[in-house]
């Protein structure tokens, strides 16, 4: 993306503009760049492939469409053609612009890799040299160096397919965060899974979407499958299989009533970890006037309890604490 490309200068109807993947998902203030537009008009045009394929401007398509505009100036870039040009392209754009949010980089990454798969797997279909997918090989113009391990690149002058994806995203062959924000998406749109581990993975997105580390908020999630598990709850699939040959063993049946399953004070810990410090990224004021009759019943019913079990808490923290021998 760095050599100079040709640009032609054409009017062209907004519908038969592409807009195709795109990674940003948060377009921001539409309603101001529109106004902008209506006032100035449109001081940068929009940038397309030959074949209308959106290259940069999705802001710009966007209020373009918003103000009910048939027609606009776009540049024609030739030389994009691969779906790596593309996604470069956006990169581009969003480096003099509103960059990426992690969980956009995280979309961005995941669909580098998968690209940088495909041409791996057609280079060992044609050399039938390569012993793996997600084979490795020298990338032009990178030098790389390190141990490996996520978050540097594998020995020098080798790149795997995650670590040029991290690379074209974020300038490094580091891939951890990318995988680890990939990873709570799964857990948040996996129906099997626990519905409170489900929300709790969907909460720590929204918070890294708004700026908060991923790794801490990945960390809580794996804690709580953890505990999942450990308590007979169902864990996370890894992707691998029991043993052929080695039947699960059947869980004992229960020959009387069973007593509800308590939490552990660990668990307990677990559970505030993640809702530490939730109220800053909400709108109380927003929240209390969008809520349903219904759904503030839950979120007070919720509260009652909350206060309830403080009460009890304390009480029983300060008994502890009257019992304790002091030297």
């Amino acid at each position: 993306m760095s050599e100079t490309r040709p640009l032609t200068d054409i009017e062209r109807a907004i519908d038969s503009i592409q807009v195709g993947t795109r990674f940003r998902s948060d377009l921001g203030d539409i309603d101001a760049l529109m106004a902008s537009i209506e006032k100035t008009g449109l001081l940068q045009p929009i940038t397309v492939t030959p074949d209308g394929v959106l290259v940069s401007g999705q802001r710009r398509l966007a209020a373009l469409r918003k103000l009910g505009q048939r027609t606009t100036r776009v540049w024609v870039r030739q030389g994009i053609s691969e779906p790596a040009d593309l996604m470069a392209a956006q990169l581009d754009e969003n480096a003099t612009h509103k960059p990426l949010n992690p969980v956009e980089q995280a979309a961005l990454y995941r669909a580098a890799k998968a690209h940088f798969e495909r041409l791996a797997a057609q280079r060992k279909a044609a050399t039938q040299f390569r012993t793996s997918p997600d084979d490795t090989e020298p990338m032009e113009g990178v030098s790389a160096g390190g141990a490996g391990g996520g978050e540097s690149p594998p020995p020098a002058g080798e790149l795997k397919s995650r670590h040029k994806a991290a690379l074209l995203v974020n300038g490094s062959a580091g891939y951890k965060r990318h995988e680890q924000v990939g990873a709570l998406e799964r857990i948040r749109d996996d129906e099997n899974q626990d519905p409170q581990i489900r929300q709790a993975a969907g909460d720590a997105l929204t918070r890294i979407e708004g700026g908060a580390a991923v790794q801490p908020l990945y960390d809580t999630i794996k804690t709580h499958l953890a505990a999942k598990a450990a308590a007979g709850g169902r864990s996370v699939p890894t992707g691998h299989t029991a043993a052929p040959g080695r039947p699960r063993q059947a869980a004992p049946r229960a020959t009387g009533p069973v007593a509800p399953r308590r939490g552990t004070i660990r668990g307990f810990l677990m559970t505030i970890a993640t809702l530490d410090g939730w109220a800053e990224a909400f709108d109380a004021d927003d929240v209390g006037r969008g809520m349903t009759d219904e759904e503030w019943d839950r979120f007070d019913r919720v509260r009652a309890q909350l206060d309830r079990f403080a009460v009890v808490a304390k009480a029983g923290r300060e008994a502890a604490r009257a019992q304790r021998v002091t030297p």
